[in-house]
């Protein structure tokens, strides 16, 4: 007995970049930037049955890898909305696509606070 394909074409789904991917995007330009003195680290969790939940880490390895979570970001498996929240500085914020996504965590990597947190981390690290 032969099986027919009931999922019809696939050939034509888009393929989008996810949350994640944009993340360790930034994990991969700390390290660059950084002489691989401070590492990003991004780790994906599944919370439930259809939660995603990313965190995105500073890693010090010479400091017994020290660990610091800039931001956490969590959404369902359609990716959009996804919701950012982060301490410094403080930041809980809906995010309906992948602009408004990359607008809030440029927020957050550039801002005065994570910089004085790369500067600490830096200055301690060498």
């Amino acid at each position: 007995m032969t099986s027919n394909n009931m999922w019809g074409d696939l050939s034509d789904l888009d393929i989008v970049r996810t949350p994640k991917a944009i993340l360790i995007e930034q994990s991969m330009h700390l390290a660059e930037h950084t002489d691989g003195v401070l590492v990003g680290d991004v780790d994906e969790q599944l919370v439930g049955s259809s939660r995603f939940s990313i965190d995105l880490d500073i890693l010090v390895p010479s400091l017994n890898n020290y660990r610091y979570t800039v931001l956490s970001a969590r959404h369902d498996v359609e990716l959009y909305p996804v919701r950012v929240h982060a301490d410094r500085p403080p930041t809980s914020q809906k995010c309906d696509d992948e602009a408004a996504f990359i607008e809030t965590v440029s927020a957050i990597l550039s801002s005065a606070e994570v910089k004085t947190i790369l500067s600490r981390l830096l200055s301690q690290a060498t």
